[in-house]
This record gives C-alpha cells, structure tokens and sequence, in this order.
C-alpha cells in the first residue's frame, strides 16, 4: 500500500503540502511544528492541507481523527500507519 514511501519522504511530501498553504518557507517547518501555535494555520487552511494529504497519500482522514493531527510528526506518523510504512 505504501510502496514506495519511507517515513522520511512523506515527511517531506507533507511539509511541501503545509508550505503550498501557508506563507512559511520550506525549511522553517520542522518535524516538531505545531500547526497552530508555530506556523498559524487556521481552520479553513486546515482543512485544505488535509485535503491535499489524501490526495496525496490516496487515504481517508476521519473528521474525529483531525484533533490528533496537530504537529507535522503527528500527521507523519498517522499517514505511515495508514499506508503500513
């Protein structure tokens, strides 16, 4: 399911997803941010970076699973359980 995928690499695709939606550079977003508090992600903005992960990774994020995702590690590791990384 995950073929090809290492925890680094969607790490990486995850972090250019959050940056296409926010006005903060690549290399400022590190794998502890949180997506409120660091980089000021509202609600609206969000959702379209979660939208933009499943289209991504081709999975399905539950709306009562969203409150967990609250740092880049946090969704990293969520997406690598979801595709058996």
């Amino acid at each position: 399911m995950g073929e090809g995928f290492t925890k680094g690499s969607i790490r990486s695709e995850i972090i250019d997803i959050i940056s296409e939606n926010v006005d903060v550079p690549v290399a400022e977003i590190k794998p502890d941010s949180h997506l409120v508090n660091d980089l000021g992600v509202e609600s609206m903005t969000f959702l379209t970076i979660i939208i933009g992960i499943e289209d991504r990774f081709d999975i399905t994020i539950d709306d009562d699973q969203h409150g967990e995702l609250t740092t880049v590690n946090a969704i990293t590791d969520f997406v690598a359980g979801q595709l058996g990384v």
